[in-house]
């Protein structure tokens, strides 16, 4: 059989096997135009040599072909247009450079890139990144070179979350992120490729970014690549648990600091790698063995270190809790096994795009692995630039277009002129086209080598001489016929003999990178490792001196700019450490003095590549120095303070968090041995970013300084730093002198005294509490002092010590050294206080931080106005000095701190108002009043500087005003505003004693259209400042007004419109205006000073129409553009949503909600969400999701939709999907956990044969089978341990095996200890129950607490996690504490600081009534779960006092009258009764801090009162950024109509976040409430479920909490009994089936306790309170039907269910016609074929009955249509389902005839028999063919009996006569 005709053969099979029918059928196929994919016995790798993850990847294999003839972007013909679709195979007929004009995406499926068949050089592609987004790839030998020449942060190629992905002899290089990164994909090779030269600071917004790229996913492999020239990820391993990555037989070359790493979860093979350090290298490593990572290390070689490849684990850096394998990892497709050396020599040899020919960048790259040469570079111009390719167009004909030359396919017996023959398929399952593919060899030809032997890397010369490039070349397999010559990237000339030189005359100044290209006689190419040649311009640099100072690597340079003042600094090195090497231009200068400068730029040579000003002992390397200097940071320059205090010691580092861009202003100012640091960005308003004290002599060098930042290893690099406006002046006594009221250094005061002055804590001393003088404690470092100040407290109470100064309403400076050998937690650092001590506005503290997030460990921390613990800094050092200073204004109430000279925080808002009240006292060294602890003080100082004069003066003229802006200057007490008629004066003062607070001030004295001057001064304790900048300005009647605002943009909500647009430059206040009408009239609707407005009391569902305004002091704009918004109330939410899982999919259906026009179907694979919309604009109820993985949680919402509303997300429901080979999992599972066993049980499953279970210890964590073969849907897990948590799931098991496993469910088998008041338990109090619980403890532990009151203060503390109270019921089981006096927060009745605390059926409650603060409850711990509790109080009854921690209230009674659910934590209330018991009271007073999301949620709730209350808020802000969400809660009428109160603080109305949403009751109406809180969308509302707000970093769902134990008393053992009752009791239809709805009627009992309640579910998912019969009308096989009932002891039967099966509606019937039409030929025989399909209950094809005209007609009879009369006819089939149900199908139809139809009838007869002589039937054939039916009669009459049938004859003569009668 040929191969053509073995291709025909298969497609028919193919067909063949497509095309079934039921009995009586037929099938046929011909051969299709389409190609049909080739079936594999046997897999066929994508190509000989493929190996790996993705050999098997079939890419276009039997699909298109794609020529791709065009280099442009875009368009017919080009490689865009090629990868834009599937199912093909790409060839290049053009050769040469393609330059992408945007990303490339590869999104085809199926696809096969062949960049072999490319002419010329191949194809490179550049600019743009390239990325695969379809599945099934194949790319071979493509180029792929990114740049730098358009704005980009992107990998050079890669893709993320495709499967089946080969990659082969392919170049990666320049990338600006990672050079190639495929991860998070599946069944991956990338092999025999180059991964190269990352560009390291470029475009990326992190700077240093040059990475070899993320590799890995599942099933992947890497082998026989070569990693250069990459400072890290070479690679690194995606960190995803159930990844496997086999990484063998590659290359790494000249990494940085990282070779490879990562693989955290994953399984990694690194085996038989060859490592070769190069010039770069800074860390000798092969990998990091991460967390939780499993490695098989073994093989590799480290070249030049013996005993890293005798050990490979001695060259692996391990973190705590990896894995180190025996045994390396299987891989389905294993690698073939090479040595390291072995693939080293194949990969020198053969890696990269190698056909048609290895290109030039490439030949570099392998030239410098082999001889351990060049750099990391930062852009492609570095080594030679883009690649320069003259376009090749293929000279291969190949005249059908199918990939395959004429030439080629004429040598293989095949036709040029047939395209279909390119997927002919050999036996090795390749078809044609991929043996052409295949075939293709390169020219031969050997890559020359280049080298440049002259100038020497790093060679500097003088500007404008001329300098030969000399070079060195070979070829071992021809000869070098041409040698071209590049200067950072661009060719400059050329030379065809030797000795192949290049002269570069008139050098120009700067850093250049030159390298040559050696080309040979075939054309192939190589460039050599780049030059780098330095250019310098020599001159005078009077009056500087420069010189190196220590060893930099590369010769230092200083030049003068054209203009005074502009420096260049050239220099390698690095300023650091012990000994700096850097160059130095300076100047000596003796005594105090300042350098000022402005550093215009830094070269990027590497990360923190620096440039400033020093001031230095000597030119030696080691001596002290002081400097500020800028390093090269891409994100945000900084202005770090460097010096040395002594010789030889370690350089110090204060570096800032203040970031700016260059160009920027810096200054050193020297005042003795205090130097000082500032930085700015004008050369004006100076910042101080640090201090240090360095002894210099009094003569000192002075001047500027650069390094490049020198890393430790090999390469030396050169940074030209270039300055501006420098400028050296001596520092003169003429300024304000700062006035010190407190400066105290100890030194010559008595050992064992204290301070006259100062007042100590406590008064008088004693033993235990002292404040004295001491010597310096020997242990502590950083202070060169004798004699310090020692807080000493070593008992119960606190020491301190408390200093006075004179009244301060302007700006005073606290500061102080300070030690601790171990800082006491809870102390006081220092806090300044007014003269009185009323008011704390600030203080610095040693706790806990709740911003900006919330920690668990002591840090030092300042208290912001709002009174939360804000970080400061980390713990300082034990027994290390550290220097704190703030600089407090009262004036404008504000303060800046700084930690060791270091600015820490800048504009703190003071906790108090101190403008009027001034400062005058502060209290240091506080300690805790319960602990111990000792402060040490030093140098303290309390003192006021001279105010700066204000900058920035700005001033807006207006009509007939002037409105003034400055800076707010830092010391002012007042400001003074100064005006003339003059420039430069005399001024007179039009406005004084402005508050520091302002910066403003609108002058109405002024005459429009004169012109005026105005300067500000600054006015302090000591006097006033200079003037500011003088500013004119004119005002006049024509000022031009502000601008209309733009942008306007509305959004409606319930009963609200939000309205915001662009500020406009100098509005003073916006006027919001609304029409009912868009031509007006428009009305006032509000006034703003912010460019947002919320508008209230509308009306849902009208359009409204606004303009807005902005006003200034020029007057009112013009009116802006007219904006619509129309309120709307949302819809109700879908109710009733269901999911069933099928194979791949799941079918979602829910009730149809209000007035819904359509629904939006959305889909998460987390509970809670986020969701994502699969369908929208949904009009039925039900819709089916397909292409799911199988055995993945998905989890569904719906939300409505009308023409203008929506509504939020319905509840959600989960759907595991599943095979259709398997059983579904059980749908519910019942877990019982007792003290040490679990008891498990479920619901049968009809088709399961056998269960088994299997068992994890995290609901996401791996699990493993701990029973099979079960044959009762039922198992009692013993092999527990008491305490811990475990989580069980369930599968199904069939003849395939086990199916998907059911959701994991949790239980805590746990200890119980019973308490009871009557002393028959175990313990009598609560707490007592508590303190026997083990410090430490994290198992779960039940404290079961009988019906009683206990009175009693119980704590559950800190150290004892996962205890929950279980109360016997939560009406009779209370604990209180009735002997509170109210006076305090201390005085609770239950404190829970512990996390993971639970309580059920218990009441919490407070006796102390209406005496203020009195909590029932304060919870502290993260994760706390609260279930059918009651909390009694009055004010503050629950304290959810836990920052950043969560709490879950459900099916809860919250009782109390002011603030009573209070504090800064996450708190859900779910299903609860929120009780008020006074008039005007507050529910919530929420201290949400402003870094937090969420704060409280009630949500299903009631909000209810006792009789006769009213005018109850929803809250008040405790703290200003509050946050409270009401949702879908019913409010009775006590709610105030506002809803919302600001505590008397409007401030807090900006910042509080008080929603509500889709409220019910009196008390929800939204049109009066406050126009600061906001009703939300649906949208957002949707951002608000219960897993999302409690999901945490932990990922906790209190919706689904581990079963817990039932305790309970010996009389209430009996768990309760539920039964069932059918109607009808049977099933009414055949084989079990009801053909009628079924009525279920529940009946309960329970001997012990009553039934409290019973419940059902369809889907044992959401559950329904049984109140009467239920009707199942649902069709289907085993319609289920759940549930339980629970008594009054809270024990909860397992769940029960039955299933009955319904079908309520016949079979479908379907028959197959033999003509279309009600009119048949009469000719032939007709088999019926009869579809008789029931999808629920099947077809019961034993009563298909089948008749015609009344005959039964048996099935797959044939029916003779010729013997049937002429006329009218009935078919009629009758068939019944598997349940009894019957359906009828009936066809009519009439039999006609014609002459061509008796022709034909005589031609049957003749082949059958019944026409015996051949003469006759000739004969009557040609009488029909004439016409003349009445001859035809006469011979059918002559010759019946004779030689026609009697059969034939009657036939034939019927026809006749019909047709005669016509």
């Amino acid at each position: 059989m040929n191969v053509r005709a073995a291709k025909w053969l298969k497609q028919v099979l193919v067909a063949a096997m497509l095309c079934t029918s039921f009995s009586g059928g037929a099938a046929y196929a011909e051969e299709s135009p389409e190609p049909v994919k080739p079936m594999n016995v046997s897999q066929t790798p994508a190509f000989p040599g493929a190996e790996g993850g993705g050999k098997y990847t079939t890419g276009g294999r039997g699909g298109d072909v794609y020529e791709v003839t065009t280099l442009a972007d875009s368009g017919p013909g080009s490689l865009r247009d090629a990868v834009s679709m599937g199912n093909r195979t790409v060839v290049f007929k053009v050769g040469g450079v393609i330059e992408l004009k945007s990303p490339l995406k590869i999104r085809g499926d199926n696809l096969t890139i062949a960049g072999q068949t490319a002419p010329g050089d191949g194809i490179t592609v550049i600019g743009y990144p390239a990325s695969f987004e379809g599945n099934n790839l194949i790319l071979r030998y493509m180029r792929f070179r990114l740049g730098d020449m358009n704005e980009t942060e992107a990998d050079a190629f890669g893709g993320r979350y495709k499967k089946d992905i080969i990659i082969d002899h392919s170049s990666f290089s320049w990338s600006v992120d990672e050079v190639l990164s495929p991860y998070g994909n599946e069944n991956v090779t990338v092999q025999w490729s180059v991964i190269a030269d990352a560009m390291h600071i470029s475009r990326h917004v992190k700077g240093r970014h040059g990475y070899g790229g993320i590799w890995g996913g599942k099933n992947t492999s890497f082998h026989h690549n070569l990693i250069a020239h990459n400072s890290s990820r070479n690679p690194a391993f995606d960190s995803t648990v159930g990844n496997s990555h086999d990484f063998r037989n590659n290359v790494v070359y000249n990494w940085g600091y990282f070779a490879s790493y990562g693989g955290k979860g994953a399984v990694t093979n690194l085996i038989n790698n060859y490592y070769k350090p190069g010039p770069e290298t800074e860390v000798i490593r092969f990998m990091n063995a991460e967390t939780t990572g499993s490695y098989y290390i073994d093989g590799n070689v480290m070249d030049g270190y013996p005993e890293y490849t005798k050990d490979n684990w001695a060259g692996v850096h391990k973190y705590p809790d990896y894995v180190k394998l025996e045994e390396p990892a299987v891989f389905a497709n294993r690698l073939p096994d090479k040595s390291a050396e072995e693939a080293y020599e194949a990969v020198m040899q053969d890696a990269g795009a190698t056909l048609p020919k290895r290109d030039a960048v490439d030949a570099r790259i392998i030239s410098d692995v082999i001889h351990r040469t060049g750099t990391h570079i930062n852009s492609q111009n570095e080594v030679g630039g883009y690649p320069v390719i003259e376009p090749v167009v293929s000279t291969l004909a190949d005249d059908d277009h199918d990939g395959m030359p004429n030439e080629w396919e004429i040598s293989h017996g095949l036709d040029p002129n047939d395209p279909s023959d390119r997927n002919e398929v050999n036996e090795e399952g390749y078809t044609n086209l991929e043996l052409y593919l295949n075939s293709i060899t390169g020219n031969g030809s050997a890559n020359p080598s280049a080298w440049i032997t002259a100038p020497a890397n790093n060679a500097v010369v003088k500007a404008g001489s001329n300098v030969r490039i000399e070079t060195s070349v070979s070829d071992e397999d021809g000869a070098v016929s041409k040698v071209e010559f590049y200067r950072n990237g661009e060719k400059v000339g050329e030379d065809d003999s030797l000795p192949f030189s290049f002269e570069w005359s008139d050098a120009e100044d700067g850093t250049h990178y030159w390298a040559v290209k050696a080309i040979d006689d075939t054309g192939t190419a190589a460039f050599s490792t780049n030059v780098v040649v330095h250019v310098n311009k020599e001159g005078s640099i009077e009056p500087w001196a420069s010189a190196d100072v220590g060893s930099p690597g590369i010769p230092g340079h200083t030049q003068l700019g054209e203009d005074p003042g502009n420096i260049t600094v050239k220099s390698a090195g690095d300023i650091g450490g012990a000994k700096d090497a850097f160059h130095f231009a300076y100047q000596e200068i003796t005594g105090d003095a300042e350098i000022t400068a402005k550093i215009e730029s830094v070269t990027a040579t590497n990360s923190e590549a620096e440039a400033g000003i020093m001031f230095r002992e000597s030119l030696s390397e080691d001596v002290p120095f002081a400097s500020l200097v800028v390093p090269y940071i891409r994100t945000g320059k900084r202005g770090v303070t460097l010096s040395r205090s002594a010789v030889g010691e370690q350089a110090a580092r204060i570096q800032p968090e203040q970031e700016f861009q260059l160009p920027y202003w810096i200054k050193l100012v020297r005042e003795g041995s205090s130097f000082t640091s500032m930085i700015s960005p004008d050369g004006n308003q100076w910042t101080s970013v640090g201090t240090v004290n360095v002894d210099l002599p009094d003569k000192a060098y002075v001047g500027l300084v650069a390094d490049a930042s020198k890393a430790n290893n090999e390469t030396e690099k050169y940074n030209t730093s270039t300055f501006s406006n420098v400028n050296i002046t001596a520092v003169t006594d003429n300024d304000p002198k700062t006035v010190y009221y407190v400066n105290d250094h100890y030194e010559d005061l008595e050992l064992g005294s204290v301070p006259d002055g100062y007042r100590v804590i406590p008064d008088p001393q004693d033993a235990d509490h002292t404040v004295t003088v001491v010597e310096v404690p020997g242990e502590s470092t950083g202070n060169d002092s004798k004699k310090v100040l020692k807080v000493y407290d070593n008992a119960v109470g606190s020491t301190g010590f408390m200093v006075d100064f004179p009244l301060q309403t302007g700006t005073v400076v606290v500061e102080t050294d300070f030690m601790s050998p171990a800082l006491p937690g809870t102390s006081i650092l220092l806090q300044v206080k007014d003269p009185e001590e009323k008011k704390t506005p600030i203080s610095l503290e040693v706790r806990k931080p709740q911003l900006p997030v919330q920690e668990d460990e002591y840090a030092l921390v300042y208290k912001n106005k709002n009174g939360q613990d804000v970080k400061l800094t980390d713990l300082p050092a034990d027994n290390r000095w550290h220097n704190v200073k703030v600089i407090a204004s009262a004036a404008s109430n504000t303060m800046d701190i700084y930690m060791n000279n270091v600015l820490a925080a800048t504009g703190v808002e003071l906790r108090d108002d101190m403008s009027t009240l001034g400062l005058g006292s502060v209290l240091f060294g506080r300690t805790p009043g319960t602990g111990k602890g000792t402060y040490y003080f030093d140098n303290l100082k309390i003192y006021i500087e001279p105010a700066p004069a204000p900058k920035g003066l700005r001033a807006i003229p207006g009509n007939g005003k002037v409105q003034l802006d400055w800076d707010s200057t830092l010391g002012a007490s007042t400001y003074t505003v100064k005006r003339s008629t003059t420039s430069g004066g005399p001024y007179e003062t039009v406005a004084a004693d402005i508050s520091a607070a302002e910066s403003t001030y609108t002058d109405t004295s002024v005459v429009n259209e004169t012109t005026y001057y105005y300067v500000v001064t600054a006015v302090s304790e000591l006097g006033e400042s200079d003037p500011s900048n003088q500013v004119r300005v004119m005002p006049s009647v024509n000022a031009v007004k502000p601008q209309a605002p733009s942008g306007l943009q509305g959004l409606g909500r319930h009963t609200q419109a939000d309205l915001s647009w662009e500020p406009v430059e100098h509005a003073v206040t916006y006027t919001v205006k609304r029409s009912e009408k868009e031509e007006g009239p428009y009305i006032n609707a509000g006034k703003t000073a912010e460019p947002f407005y919320r508008d209230m009391g509308l009306v849902n569902g009208k359009s409204y129409y606004y303009v807005v305004t902005a006003t200034s002091v020029a007057g009112e704009s013009e009116e802006s553009d007219v904006i619509t918004v129309r309120p709307e109330a949302p819809l109700p939410a879908p109710e009733g949503i269901t999911g069933s899982a099928g194979d791949a999919s799941a079918v979602i259906s829910w009730h149809a909600a209000g007035n819904a026009s359509s629904y939006q179907v959305k889909r998460s694979t987390s509970n809670g969400g986020p969701y994502t919309v699969i369908a929208d604009q949904v009009t039925d109820t039900r819709y089916e999701d397909s292409g799911l993985e199988n055995g993945k949680v998905y989890y569904y919402v719906v939300s409505a939709k009308d023409s203008t509303a929506s509504s939020a997300n319905s509840n959600a429901v989960r759907v595991i999907p599943y095979p259709a080979s398997s059983v579904p999992a059980p749908d519910q599972l019942q877990l019982s956990p007792g003290k040490d066993h679990v008891k498990l049980s479920w619901p049968a499953v009809e088709g399961a044969s056998s269960y088994q279970v299997q068992r994890s210890e995290s609901r996401d964590g791996a699990s493993r089978v701990i029973a099979s073969d079960l044959n009762r849907p039922e198992f009692t897990d013993t092999d527990v341990v008491t305490g811990k948590t475990y989580y069980y799931s369930v599968q199904s098991v069939n003849e395939n095996g086990p199916g998907v496993g059911s959701y994991p469910q949790g239980a805590s088998p746990a200890k119980i200890i019973v308490v009871a008041k009557d002393g028959t338990g175990m313990f009598s109090s609560v707490q007592a129950a508590v303190d026997s619980i083990p410090e430490g403890n994290k198992d779960r532990t039940i404290i079961y607490i009988r019906s009683g009151i206990y009175e009693e203060q119980v704590t559950v503390p800190r150290t004892k996690h996962a205890i929950s109270f279980i109360g016997e019921n939560k009406e009779d089981t209370i604990i209180t504490y009735t002997r509170i006096t109210g006076t305090g927060f201390n005085e609770r009745a239950t404190a829970v600081e512990s996390d993971d605390f639970t309580a059920e059926n218990i009441t919490f409650a407070n006796g102390a009534g209406a005496q203020g603060v009195a909590v029932a409850l304060d919870l502290q711990g993260d994760r706390a779960y609260f279930n059918n509790v009651r909390m009694i109080g009055y004010q503050d009854t629950f304290f959810v006092n836990n920052t950043g921690k969560r709490v879950y209230v459900e099916n809860s009674y919250i009782e109390g009258a002011v603030d009573f659910i209070y504090g800064p934590g996450i708190a859900v209330f779910d299903r609860s009764i929120i009780h008020n018991v006074r008039s005007g009271g507050y529910i919530t007073a929420a201290s949400t801090p402003e870094s937090q999301a969420y704060g409280f949620l009630f949500i299903n709730s009631k909000i209810t009162g006792i009789d006769g209350i009213g005018d109850v808020y929803l809250g008040r802000p405790w703290r200003p950024f509050a946050q409270v969400l009401f949702m879908n809660t019913d409010m009775e009428e006590i709610i105030h109509k506002k809803g919302w109160h600001n505590w008397g603080r409007p401030d807090n109305e900006k910042t509080a976040r008080y929603y509500e949403f889709n409220n019910s009751g009196p008390g929800a109406a939204a049109e009066d409430r406050v126009n600061w809180s906001k009703q939300l969308t649906p949208e957002e509302a949707n951002l608000y479920t219960i897993p999302l707000m409690m999901k945490g970093s932990d990922n906790w769902d209190p919706t689904m909490m581990p079963a817990l134990p039932k305790p309970g008393r010996e009389d209430d053992a009996e768990l309760p009994q539920t039964t069932s009752k059918l109607s009808p009791e049977q099933p009414d239809g055949q084989n079990g089936w009801y053909t009628a709805p079924v009525t279920v009627t529940l009946t309960a009992e329970s001997e012990g306790s009553p039934v409290t309640e019973t419940v059902y579910s369809y889907d044992g998912t959401s559950w329904f309170p049984y109140s009467g019969p239920i009707m199942l009308d649902q069709e289907g096989e085993a319609v289920s039907l759940y549930y339980r009932s629970t008594n009054a002891a809270g024990q909860e039967e397992s769940i029960q269910s039955l299933s009955v099966s319904i079908d309520r509606s016949g079979p479908e019937i379907m028959v197959e016609m033999p003509e279309q039409g009600d009119e048949w030929n009469a000719f032939g025989k007709w088999t019926p074929v009869i579809h008789v399909n029931d999808v629920v209950s099947g077809p019961d094809h034993s009563r298909t009955a089948i008749k015609l005209d009344g005959n039964v007609i048996q099935p797959g009879e044939s029916i003779p249509l010729h013997l049937l009369a002429l006329g009218e006819h009935v078919f009629t089939v009758e068939g019944a389902d598997l349940a009894g149900n019957t359906a009828v199908k009936e066809i009519s139809f009439r039999t006609i005839t014609s002459l061509n139809t008796m022709i034909l009838l005589v031609k049957q007869f003749w082949n059958d028999g019944e026409i015996r002589n051949a003469g006759i039937a000739n004969s009557l054939t040609k009488k029909l063919e004439n016409g003349n039916t009445k001859s035809f009669k006469n011979q059918v009459r002559a010759q019946r009996g004779k030689h026609l049938s009697e059969m034939a004859a009657d036939v034939l003569l019927r026809h006749a006569e019909a047709l005669s009668g016509r």
